[in-house]
């Protein structure tokens, strides 16, 4: 095996444990949320707030977005370049569009007068609305700009031209 292969799956093995640990942060960050919501919600000031029904229609967008994701790595796998970056930019599109969701939410909610410090519930829910929203955009702007780069390399090299 050449030192170019040996690299290349050191850095590969590198770039999927840095994934799993980023995963089991996040699992760890909505579980910790999901269990203080569940405590929280027992207090006697709990008032419940109407959910937007755009974030039904966001929760299928974000659904959307992974099959498009998943669609595009199949095709990649199988050297179908052209139809991988198609799904990429899919998958991109999609998450533009959950963005723009939530900003529909964000103005349902404001309009309903549904703020941070209003009440407990509203307070979880507009920070779990953050938390959905910020990891959203940087994956849809950084991926973007991979979609990009693959687009160019469709014949089948790799990003280093090899």
């Amino acid at each position: 095996m050449s030192a170019h292969a040996v690299d290349a799956r050191l850095r590969e093995d590198q770039l999927r444990l840095g994934l799993w640990m980023f995963l089991a942060t996040v699992t760890m960050l909505f579980a910790a949320f999901t269990s203080a919501y569940i405590v929280r919600r027992s207090g006697s000031d709990w008032q419940y707030v109407r959910v937007p029904s755009i974030l039904w229609i966001n929760t299928a967008i974000l659904a959307a977005s992974s099959i498009a994701l998943e669609t595009a790595n199949r095709f990649g796998l199988r050297g179908q370049w052209n139809a991988a970056v198609a799904g990429c930019g899919a998958a991109v599109a999609l998450g533009v569009a959950f963005l723009a969701g939530q900003v529909v939410a964000w103005r349902e909610l404001i309009a309903a007068g549904v703020y941070l410090p209003t009440s407990p519930h509203s307070s979880f829910f507009c920070r779990r609305r953050w938390i959905s929203a910020a990891p959203s955009g940087t994956f849809s702007a950084a991926f973007g700009c991979s979609c990009s780069r693959w687009s160019r390399c469709t014949d089948g090299r790799d990003f280093n031209g090899e």
